[in-house]
Parts: C-alpha cells; sequence; structure tokens
C-alpha cells in the first residue's frame, strides 16, 4: 500500500519512507498498518489501544503516545513538524494524505 511518501507492505512486513527501508519493532508495524487502513481517518487514542493492544494489556494513552513517537523519529524528515503522522488535538493521530 502507497500513501505519499509511505510504502507498507503488509505481507512482507516491510515499510519504506521515499524509497528507504526502515526497520520497525511489530509494535510500530501494527500502529503504523493501523493508521494506514483509512488515510485521513483519526484514530483515537482507545480506537488504537484497541486495535493493537491485547485486550487485557494495561497499555494507555500514554502508550499511543510513545509509540507515535517512535514512529514519527524513524519516519518523518522532521518528527518534531511531523507531515506524515498527523496529531489532530483533542481527537487522536491520523496519516496524512
Amino acid at each position: 500500500k502507497r500513501i505519499g511518501p509511505l510504502a507498507l507492505d503488509d505481507v512482507r512486513k516491510t515499510v519504506e519512507v521515499r524509497g528507504r527501508p526502515v526497520e520497525l519493532s511489530p509494535k510500530e508495524f501494527d500502529l503504523l498498518t493501523l493508521l494506514c487502513r483509512e488515510p485521513g481517518k483519526v484514530y483515537s487514542n482507545d480506537e488504537i489501544l484497541k486495535g493493537i493492544w491485547a485486550e487485557h494489556s494495561f497499555a494507555s494513552a500514554q502508550d499511543v503516545k510513545q509509540y507515535v513517537y517512535f514512529l514519527r523519529k524513524k519516519l518523518e524528515e522532521n518528527p518534531k513538524q511531523p507531515t506524515l503522522i498527523v496529531t489532530v488535538r483533542g481527537f487522536g493521530y491520523k496519516i496524512a494524505v
């Protein structure tokens, strides 16, 4: 699946940004896959927690924030001014299209 500079291969579990491969942890990959499912859709912390953490895990909104931070460090040209994984204040996160 291609979204802007991002290429995600769910079968091979690979990610490329601007043509260069990026190593992601399984949880980072799961988060990116979830966000890419519907580009432009805003996912709340609850939706993300339900989507990628086990039902009985003790993950919280802080864990979501941490993994978004990890992804931005690996995928964004400038992680402090993200253009790919965008925060929608008060609502959650989305992949910008």
